[in-house]
């Protein structure tokens, strides 16, 4: 492999050589919302007295997992509204998720999306991404990162390779998870207090409002996709 071919893909190396670091050292079993929380509950006594160094953990592990592209950042959106509240899950998101990604894009673009005179070939979804990314890029980013049903590390992959421009990168990546942050970080929050108060965590809960209503905004954020696919293919018919 010659010198520029090592230069080329020596980020992305890097980000997956860290990647199996972490798999083996068991990130992913520790990115469950039951590990999380778990986890949370024995740290919250420490994390009221060092708000600070709590916020950089979670937004490092926010950004650790999105670089990577491992799923699991929702539960720790929930993680940091059970230590911290829902506006410190929001803030977790922004920077963690800004930074995270923001390391895999350039890598990928680095390797595999230079700028060239010539498109890469369109094929079935790619061409469906770059057809909705031309129509209005910043919406259409925004879009990919607010879906909870897709992954952090998909979307990131789908702007790099449609090039996206940095600054609208960075916009979606610090917008994008913020429904999805506060809604989880309100669960967390929820969690925090009946635990505070004793009270046992089980079905019934799902009665009040407090934690049916999130659940019920993630479903609808979850099934957003279905209903514009299908708005967009009943224009599509309609059309003459």
């Amino acid at each position: 492999m010659t010198v520029s071919a090592l230069k080329r893909f020596a980020p992305i190396v890097m980000l997956a050589t860290i990647a199996v670091i972490l798999v083996v050292a068991g990130l992913p079993e520790r990115l469950s919302p039951q590990s999380l929380i778990g986890s949370a509950e024995h740290a919250i006594g420490w994390a009221t007295a060092h708000p600070v160094v709590t916020f950089a953990a979670l937004a490092g592990m926010v950004a650790l997992t999105t670089a990577v592209g491992f799923p699991g950042a929702a539960a720790v959106f929930a993680a940091a509204g059970f230590l911290m509240g829902v506006p410190a899950a929001m803030g977790a998101a922004a920077a963690g998720n800004l930074v995270g990604t923001s390391a895999l894009f350039f890598a990928l673009r680095h390797a595999f999306f230079r700028p060239a005179s010539d498109d890469l070939p369109d094929a079935g979804a790619m061409q469906r991404i770059r057809t909705g990314f031309a129509r209005d890029p910043l919406a259409y980013a925004l879009f990919l990162r607010a879906l909870p049903i897709l992954p952090n590390g998909a979307a990131t992959a789908a702007l790099a390779a449609v090039r996206c421009p940095w600054p609208i990168f960075l916009i979606a990546s610090a917008l994008g998870p913020q429904a999805n942050a506060a809604l989880m970080g309100w669960l967390g929050a929820q969690f925090a207090r009946e635990i505070a108060a004793g009270r046992a965590i089980d079905l019934n809960i799902l009665g009040d409002p407090r934690w049916w209503l999130p659940l019920l905004l993630l479903a609808a954020l979850t099934l957003l996709p279905i209903a514009l696919r299908r708005r967009a293919t009943a224009g599509a018919i309609a059309k003459p």
